[in-house]
């Protein structure tokens, strides 16, 4: 055989000549991430998918290895993303959907302070210098463009509706809105000064903005009815992105509460308790 003895566990199950049923070395993320690191190393030769995509229970390794499991360790120690990341930012939600997804991933301390210095390589790829910044197979800015491609690049997790199916229309439909209509209401209120020349207008815009966030939720809310999610009865990256939004509405800031959207309450709430939102959002 290709693996060598002592991943050749007695619990281990032989499919045929070729193929090997392997129980975890590791639990949760760090199986993706095993998964992930021999795809990375042996992509010519080997053919890895996930066996359980609710648990990762099991792995199923096509044969066409032959290197050393401490090699193979130690390449899947080299995380697969890079994502820039600032507390309070867009960044949480891309990583969360990570989590959710279980792909590894570090993060690069960034900051949402305009004012203060980012990395270079952050600023390369994204001029504007805001984040979230995606770094992978390529680079990638916009937090819902990074959500399409990852839900997109990893169908498996199920995050995202597939582009024949009857709900792909309503997921991008309210990623964008999202990404152009509530981020923008936000924006106005916690950055007047992209919207307006003088000082003196800055309150003005401030006020729109809050009262862009009472209108743009209220549509959300409404879209969403009685619907156990975004979708109907299927979770999907559109909550996570809902559930990040609403982690910015501030009481300090004369925004609308979140209990005068009950609907997008819910679903934030469901959210919130889900392990991958509890890791990231602490």
């Amino acid at each position: 055989m290709a693996f060598r003895a002592e991943i050749e566990r007695p619990n281990s199950v032989k499919l045929d000549d070729d193929i090997i049923l392997i129980e975890p070395l590791w639990e949760g993320r760090e199986v993706y991430a095993y998964a992930f690191g021999l795809y990375n190393l042996f992509y010519n030769y080997t053919l890895i998918k996930k066996f359980s995509d609710l648990h990762r229970d099991y792995l199923v390794i096509v044969d066409g290895l032959n290197y050393d499991l401490k090699l193979i360790i130690n390449r899947v120690q080299r995380q697969l993303y890079k994502l820039y990341y600032a507390d309070g930012s867009a960044s949480m939600g891309i990583q969360v959907l990570l989590e959710e997804i279980g792909v590894p991933y570090n993060l690069v301390q960034s900051t949402i302070d305009m004012n203060k210095a980012r990395p270079p390589e952050q600023l390369a790829i994204n001029p504007n210098g805001w984040i979230p910044v995606l770094v992978g197979d390529e680079a990638i800015y916009e937090a819902a463009a990074i959500t399409i491609y990852l839900c997109d690049k990893y169908p498996s997790a199920e995050l995202a509706p597939k582009a024949n199916e009857a709900t792909r229309g309503l997921f991008l439909q309210t990623l964008v809105y999202f990404s152009n209509s509530i981020q923008n209401a936000f924006q106005l209120n916690y950055y007047p000064d992209r919207f307006a020349e003088t000082e003196e207008s800055h309150s003005n815009v401030m006020l729109r903005g809050i009262r862009r966030l009472r209108e743009t939720w209220k549509i959300i809310d409404n879209q969403i009815g009685d619907n156990h999610w975004i979708l109907g009865d299927r979770f999907s990256a559109a909550d996570i992105y809902l559930f990040m939004l609403t982690t910015w509405l501030k009481d300090s800031r004369d925004h609308p509460s979140i209990i005068e959207f009950p609907n997008v309450a819910r679903i934030a709430n469901k959210v919130k308790l889900r392990p991958a939102t509890q890791k990231v959002y602490k």
